[in-house]
């Protein structure tokens, strides 16, 4: 087993290359990883590969925010929103908490000079009153992201809200993870199935979501 998303390929490998053994991958992260992760179970299911599967633990972000921003003892003024999360995800879902919780948002780069300009915008807007989504970080990211990896991830992952209830990426429950793959894939692909154990996702322990 390994949990390395740099090691995913590797895995896929020795998979290839030693077929009477069960080569585990542990996928976690956020949206920026999810979608290579997906990749690479499309790849097993390509090539045929029976003995490679996945422990999925994926969360979303916008629902992590939606918990802050619930609380009554937030203090959170403005967000800069993650580039990275959103070059995949668009940041069309960081707009319905903008205006829902009267929030600014910056989507910001990783430069220094990208997060000074993010903050310098997230500040401008908070002096002038306004609660709105900007993209900072032109260069990478678009309002509706990457289009091919957000549906790759709808085709490998199942998306869940803390009481069990399936969703899709878009737009997100309460608080979301990916814990399993859909009817669609391949049960092999699965550890948590390939375990037996309960296909659904522990609503007492929705952040790690265990498998």
């Amino acid at each position: 087993m390994s949990a390395s998303p740099t090691r995913r390929w590797t895995l896929l490998r020795l998979a290839r290359e030693n077929p009477q053994r069960p080569v585990v991958f542990f996928a976690v992260g956020f949206e920026t990883t999810a979608p290579a992760n997906a990749m690479a179970v499309w790849q097993a299911r390509r090539e045929g590969l029976r003995n490679f599967s996945m422990l999925v633990s994926h969360v979303l972000v916008p629902p992590a925010i939606r918990l802050l921003l619930d609380s009554s003892a937030n203090r959170v003024q403005g967000f800069i929103a993650p580039g990275h999360v959103c070059t995949v995800m668009g940041y069309e879902e960081y707009e319905e908490l903008a205006a829902r919780y009267k929030v600014p948002f910056v989507v910001g780069g990783f430069e220094p000079l990208d997060l000074l300009e993010a903050i310098l915008l997230l500040v401008r807007q908070l002096e002038e009153g306004r609660a709105q989504v900007e993209n900072q970080y032109v260069r990478s990211v678009n309002r509706t992201g990457n289009q091919a990896a957000r549906q790759r991830m709808m085709e490998v992952f199942e998306w869940w809200t803390a009481t069990g209830a399936e969703s899709a990426p878009s737009p997100s429950p309460a608080i979301a993870c990916a814990r399993s793959m859909p009817r669609s894939m391949p049960r092999r692909f699965s550890a948590w199935r390939r375990s037996r154990r309960p296909s659904r996702p522990n609503a007492s322990a929705p952040w790690y979501c265990k498998g």
